[in-house]
């Protein structure tokens, strides 16, 4: 399990990268984040600055079960490669693909 305690952050490439080694993760609600962890399986969110709710989050995963939550993970990091995402940015400028 992976544990990001951001107080703020626009975006985070350790947190991608962590879901890429197949580590769900427990992370600040801070910016794209939310987004990023976007099923229970792949992490848990908490309020930034929260110690409480962090400490609850990181016992609770005492007795996840690792390895469905690890594949989910690593299937979000693969929704996230380039091409996908440069093909959804085209998309969204209205550029429609050549074939």
């Amino acid at each position: 399990v992976a544990v990001f305690a951001y107080r703020d952050a626009l975006t985070s490439g350790a947190l991608i990268n962590a879901l890429g080694f197949a580590k769900p993760v427990i992370a600040s609600r801070v910016g794209c984040i939310p987004e990023l962890l976007n099923s229970p399986e792949i992490g848990v969110l908490v309020p930034p600055g929260d110690v409480a709710a962090l400490t609850d989050a990181m016992r609770a995963a005492r007795d996840w079960d690792l390895a469905p939550r690890g594949a989910a993970a690593q299937a979000r990091a693969r929704e996230l490669d380039w091409d996908r995402i440069a093909l959804q940015t085209l998309a969204a400028y209205g550029h429609k693909p050549q074939h």
